[in-house]
């Protein structure tokens, strides 16, 4: 009695690390459709066994085996015994079409369970869902919830980001649940264990040479100090005294430089520019502090230089040369 009931305990405290997990069904009529599943003992594959009913009728066994017992077997004409090595592999013995490449992933489908881990029932998610597991705290323990969910329902509870801490609770109702961890993810059998994700200390290593450094949970972000700019604050901001009356500031290496509005000029556009308009037809125009001046070219003459000037060339030798509208 002693020694069979350190056996059963010794059994029921087994775990391994990087083991395989395989489908567990007996006397199945197809293998991809086992919804069970089992990890195998260290060093143990996949496996899957064909037999034959006394009315004709094929069924397997689906399970793990000792890798030894994989080696230099001999296979009947009818009979099949199958091993491989991959995850969920057995679905695919004996040559049988295992599961279709385009799926959504499977994932473990267990409620209330109260040990972390022990689901063994699967399910098949269809391609707009993924893999969810939930921990929440329910009488003083730990309850943990697995299954296929839509993927809206998971983005909308931030999937797999930091874990989500509080009550379960709303304006009309009261909860005795507590949610301590929520998490989605893609990967067949991926929501095995629900592990917050520490969030990381971008910050750690001081990046903001003039600023203050705000983690994310991709990144940092910089908030500079006055007078400095750049992604880590380490460039110097000529333009924050907005020095540019009428314009805007652009960053230079060793200043800034303005590009002034419209009707503005000037270092800072802080000057009317009255010739923006180009009023000066055929001619230059120069800017005064009250308005512009227009310096003609040869030929025309005007305020604006609109005017032709046929006298410009002395055309009368002997006489005074007066412009008309016609020349």
């Amino acid at each position: 009695m002693i020694l069979i009931l350190r056996i059963c305990l010794a059994t029921a405290s087994f775990s391994c690390v990087y083991c395989l997990t395989c489908l567990h069904c007996t006397d199945i009529e197809s293998p991809r459709h086992c919804k069970h599943v089992m990890e195998c003992p260290s060093g143990e594959v996949c496996h899957m066994h064909m037999t034959t009913t006394k009315y004709g009728e094929v069924l397997y066994d689906l399970g793990c085996t000792e890798t030894s017992t994989c080696y230099n077997r001999s296979h009947g004409n009818q009979l099949c015994d199958d091993c491989c090595s991959t995850d969920l592999c057995n679905a695919a013995g004996c040559g049988h079409t295992g599961f279709p490449s385009g799926r959504g992933p499977i994932c473990y489908s267990c409620s209330a369970q109260t040990t972390e881990g022990s689901c063994h029932t699967i399910d098949f998610c269809a391609t707009n869902e993924m893999c969810m597991i939930n921990e929440e705290r329910e009488f003083g323990d730990r309850v943990y919830t697995s299954r296929c969910a839509v993927n809206a329902h998971c983005e909308n509870q931030n999937t797999e980001t930091a874990a989500i801490i509080g009550r379960s609770v709303s304006q009309h109702s009261r909860s005795v649940t507590e949610t301590m961890c929520h998490q989605c993810c893609h990967r067949d059998l991926c929501n095995a264990h629900c592990v917050p994700i520490t969030k990381a200390d971008y910050c750690a290593s001081t990046p903001c040479v003039n600023g203050r450094c705000d983690n994310s949970m991709t990144g940092y972000t910089c908030v500079c100090d006055q007078l400095y700019t750049g992604q880590n604050c380490s460039e110097v901001d000529y333009c924050a005294s907005t020095p540019c009356v009428h314009g805007r500031c652009v960053n230079g290496i060793t200043g800034y430089t303005c590009v002034c509005d419209p009707l503005y000029n000037g270092q800072i556009c802080s000057d009317v520019d009255y010739c923006s308009t180009t009023p000066c037809v055929h001619g230059k125009c120069v800017n005064g502090k009250t308005g512009y001046t227009c310096v003609c070219d040869q030929l025309y003459t005007g305020q604006n230089c609109s005017e032709l000037n046929c006298c410009a060339s002395t055309a009368c030798v002997h006489g005074r040369c007066v412009n008309d509208m016609t020349g």
